[in-house]
């Protein structure tokens, strides 16, 4: 009974460990094709008209309600989010220039600092309600993150 029992954990361990393995060469095989995209954003530069161009795309500007003029309330609203828009793409267009790392080689009029504007942004200067980390790690933020990441190297491609 002992050797049999002795012989299971063994295979459980066996298991387990390869398990561990797997494991481990995924994370590395990801962490390997997330490095070769940050590389190859800090290689590509991004002229001021594509950046224009990532702004518009991540933080687009509400259409007009049909029927705003005669509903002022509603024109508020519209009004309101536009203008909340049109902020957003202003400091991110500010941290482009002045992100904490702007002036490393790799990130200064490139897709790498674009990204580093977007994110800067969401993590520090976003006004939001509620938990700023849950906004920032599981929320609105990260899926803003997330947009960026993609349209940056949609870009790159």
């Amino acid at each position: 009974m002992r050797i049999a029992r002795l012989r299971s954990t063994g295979l459980k361990l066996a298991q387990h460990a390869d398990a561990a393995r797997q494991f481990f060469a995924s994370t590395i095989k990801e962490f390997d094709k997330v490095t070769g995209n940050f590389v190859r954003l800090a290689s590509k530069t991004c002229q001021d008209h594509e950046f224009e161009e990532i702004l518009k795309a991540l933080l687009p500007e509400p259409a007009k309600p049909r029927n705003s003029d005669a509903n002022p309330g509603l024109r508020r609203a519209w009004e309101t989010n536009t203008a909340r828009v049109l902020e957003a793409r202003g400091v991110i267009r500010k941290l482009r220039q002045s992100v904490r790392g702007a002036d490393l080689q790799g990130s200064r009029g490139t897709l790498w600092g674009v990204l580093n504007a977007v994110l800067e942004f969401v993590d520090h200067h976003q006004e939001t309600k509620g938990s700023k980390l849950a906004y920032a790690l599981l929320g609105s933020g990260m899926d803003l993150k997330q947009r960026a990441f993609k349209l940056v190297l949609d870009k790159a491609a």
